[in-house]
């Protein structure tokens, strides 16, 4: 049995987490060269023919199509990266800040430009999946949202394998990324992935 509590997230609900005092300083961001770039790469792997890790996974993945690798874009990166890092401090899973910001809105504070004709990208979650549970390990996190099912969004088709394997429309267009990974022995989860995807103009 997985040791990731598979309590994640696609749909935008406002679900506030308790605050915990005293905690900043535990948090273990992990160096972006380890389990990050290893989540990326492990997911570049995945959508790159995904059948071969059904067995890996958990889950059936022959009906699903081959697509482009995601290219690493460091302003997504940054904003996931700073996005699990608050969850990990403040001890709370969302998609959105206890302030209200979208994933949209932190990764546009990092520079990041979206299309135009994406509407209400301060209501709504188009590009982020989190996941959390006591694993250190990025790849764990890749494999808990990929398997993604028995939620109540998953035949709605909102749900993580879709956003990451680019299993519907508008995911499939999607071509830069950025992970953010934090680990707080003391908050709720523990261990906070946070992925970031996207498209410029």
């Amino acid at each position: 049995m997985r040791n990731i509590i598979p309590y994640i997230l696609l749909i935008s609900i406002f679900v506030f987490g308790c605050q915990k005092e005293d905690t900043e300083e535990k948090v273990d961001t992990l160096p972006l060269t380890t389990e990050a770039q290893i989540a990326f790469g492990y997911l570049n792997d995945v959508r790159n023919n995904p059948s071969i890790y059904s067995e890996e996974i958990g889950v059936d993945l022959s009906d699903v199509d081959s697509i482009h690798p995601f290219n690493w874009n460091n302003k997504l990166a940054n904003a996931a990266q700073k996005k699990a890092e608050d969850m990990a401090t403040r001890n709370y899973f969302d998609h959105f800040t206890p302030e209200g910001l979208s994933p949209c809105e932190l990764a546009e504070q990092e520079g990041y430009v979206f299309p135009e004709d994406w509407p209400d990208t301060d209501k709504y979650n188009y590009i982020e999946s989190i996941s959390g549970g006591s694993s250190k390990l990025g790849k764990e996190h890749i494999i808990n949202l990929i398997f993604d099912n028995g939620l109540p969004h998953f035949e709605e088709g909102t749900n993580h394998r879709s956003h990451l394997l680019g299993m519907k429309e508008f995911w499939v267009n999607h071509t830069d990324i950025g992970i953010g990974f934090a680990y707080n022995e003391e908050s709720d989860y523990k261990g906070y992935l946070v992925v970031f995807t996207g498209i410029q103009e």
